[in-house]
């Protein structure tokens, strides 16, 4: 579970849900898995990538995905070029 913090971004301090959660759900373990806060500035791009780390991307994913985005990037026409002309 992802908690911002950053109040500018809509966030609220992390024990206003134990405020508002129903007792019962608290009790069967709805946070037992803590939740991975989102900082405002300065700590806002290392609690992003504690976040990613959380749900799974590690350095390589995110290293393919980048060099994947810059391929496609190299290949694709903007609309109305030559080449896409063609095809249409």
């Amino acid at each position: 579970m992802a908690h911002e913090n950053d109040a500018v971004r809509g966030g609220c301090i992390f024990a206003h849900f134990f405020e508002v959660t129903p007792r019962d759900l608290i009790s069967d373990g709805l946070y037992n898995d803590l939740a991975v806060g989102c900082h405002a500035e300065p700590h806002r791009q290392a609690s992003i990538a504690l976040l990613a780390q959380a749900l799974g991307a590690t350095k390589q994913t995110a290293q393919s995905r980048v060099r994947r985005v810059t391929a496609l990037a190299r290949t694709t026409q903007p609309r109305g070029s030559a080449q896409m002309s063609q095809i249409v």
